[in-house]
């Protein structure tokens, strides 16, 4: 925004939606070590916050939520269906709240559960990885619409009208994409700063 009054009367929403870090999933010693990784990522995010909030905006929210690859291995070995904030991102996230803690303008949103919401304009914006709570499809392969659609309809539905979720965001399929589906709700999937690896290229091979 480059007129100073509009960005003094902006709030910026910053979703980060996991899979911060490799970690050391499939070969432990393909990824960096983790404390390098933990740090690296800290330390990345903490220049990043700083950078922006000397941008003159009214306000800053980081919306937080742990991916599958910065889950801890040692009590999740598979998909982290319970307390899936015991993760290796969660003390990423907790560690750059306590960096940032200093900028007035700036809000950490950490929740205990496996996706977040925040209100823009009236609507409100639900983001989550996209392994557990909402499954859109495989990464690299095909993002299932229909499926989605009914998870979405499930989530909604038990909430009252004036409550519900406008637009639903999620990470995990590596490929970026907007729908707008049938009820007027629109789904969104974030793409990946950088390629895929190894393991998620042979599985999308191996089912086209």
């Amino acid at each position: 925004i480059k007129d100073a009054k509009k960005r003094r009367r902006t709030v910026l929403h910053l979703n980060l939606l996991g899979d911060l870090i490799q970690n050391q999933l499939h070969d432990p010693r393909d990824g960096n070590p983790l404390t390098e990784q933990f740090c690296a990522a800290v330390h990345l995010l903490v220049q990043f916050i700083v950078y922006l909030a000397g941008q003159g905006l009214m306000g800053i929210v980081a919306n937080c939520t742990p991916g599958n690859h910065g889950r801890n291995t040692a009590r999740h070995r598979e998909r982290a269906t319970n307390q899936k904030w015991d993760a290796i991102e969660t003390m990423i996230y907790f560690a750059l709240k306590k960096a940032v803690a200093h900028l007035p303008n700036v809000q950490i949103n950490i929740p205990y559960t496996p996706f977040f919401t925040y209100e823009v304009f009236g609507h409100s914006i639900f983001g989550t990885h996209g392994d557990t709570v909402i499954k859109p499809g495989y990464p690299n392969r095909a993002i299932e619409i229909e499926n989605v659609r009914k998870q979405i309809n499930e989530i909604n539905s038990k909430l009252e009208h004036h409550k519900r979720h406008k637009v639903f965001i999620v990470g995990h399929v590596h490929v970026s994409s907007k729908t707008k589906l049938p009820n007027g709700i629109y789904f969104m999937s974030n793409g990946c700063l950088i390629p895929t690896d190894a393991v998620v290229r042979t599985a999308a091979s191996r089912n086209q």
